[in-house]
C-alpha cells in the first residue's frame, strides 16, 4: 500500500504528546495505543533538546516499525530523518514543506498544519501528503488556539485534493459530530494520552470513525 492509499484509508491519527504524560511512560502508552488498533502515530514534544527528542523518537520508531504502524515526527525534520521515521509533520513556522521534502524524500509522508485557506492551498499545491486543520474544538494542548469549527474543516476538505485531518479538542463524545458532518479523519491527543485506558479509548474512536 502506498502512502496516499494508506492515508485515504486511515481515519484515526494519534498524537503522542509527551507533555501530557510522564514521558518515561511513553513507550508503554504507545504499545497500548497500537494494541487498540491505531495505525498512524505522531510524536510531539515541544521545548525539548534535540538529543533527547532523538532518543525518544528512536525508541518509538522501533516499536512502530515492529508493529507495522506508521510513525511521524512533529516539527524536527533532522530527527525524523535520523530515526528513519515514516514522515514528518511541519507547522507554518517550521522548515518549509519543499525543503522538508528534499531532506525526507518522495516516499515519506509530509503533513502540514493549515490555519487559513491560503495555508491549505499552498500545502496542497506544494505536495503535502495531508493537512491538519484546527483547532476544531477547544483544546488543552495548545494555549490560545483559535477554534475554527466543523464547518471550516468541511470547507477545506472539499477544496483540496489531499486528506484532511481535523485536530484540536476531539474526544469520543464530539467525534460523533465530526462523523455526522462527513468528517471521518481525526487527529487526537489528550483524549487518548490522558485516558485511564488508552487501548479501550482507541478502540472507541475506531468504532465511531473507523481506522
Amino acid at each position: 500500500m502506498d502512502k496516499r492509499e494508506f492515508l485515504l484509508k486511515t481515519n484515526l491519527y494519534v498524537i503522542l504528546d509527551c507533555r501530557l504524560v510522564n514521558y518515561q511512560e511513553i513507550e508503554n502508552i504507545t504499545e497500548k495505543i497500537i494494541s487498540g488498533g491505531a495505525k498512524l502515530l505522531q510524536l510531539r514534544y515541544k521545548d525539548i533538546i534535540t538529543r533527547e527528542y532523538f532518543r525518544i523518537a528512536e525508541k518509538l520508531q522501533k516499536i512502530c516499525s515492529t508493529r507495522l504502524v506508521k510513525f511521524i515526527v512533529n516539527d524536527d525534520v533532522a530527527v525524523a530523518k535520523a530515526v528513519d521515521a515514516d514522515g514528518v509533520h511541519v507547522g507554518q513556522e517550521d522548515l518549509p514543506l519543499q525543503a522538508a521534502r528534499k531532506i525526507m524524500g518522495e516516499d515519506k509522508i509530509i503533513g502540514v498544519s493549515a490555519h487559513t485557506d491560503e495555508d491549505a492551498y499552498i500545502a496542497d499545491k506544494n505536495g503535502a501528503d495531508y493537512i491538519g486543520v484546527g483547532s476544531v474544538f477547544q483544546t488543552q494542548t495548545k494555549e490560545n488556539a483559535e477554534v475554527c469549527g466543523i464547518d471550516y474543516v468541511q470547507y477545506v476538505k472539499e477544496n483540496v485534493r489531499i486528506p484532511v485531518y481535523a485536530i484540536g479538542g476531539i474526544n469520543t463524545a464530539n467525534v460523533i459530530n465530526l462523523r455526522n458532518a462527513g468528517v471521518y479523519k481525526a487527529a487526537v491527543s489528550s483524549a487518548i494520552m490522558t485516558s485511564k485506558d488508552p487501548e479501550k479509548t482507541v478502540e472507541k474512536f475506531i468504532s465511531i470513525i473507523g481506522n
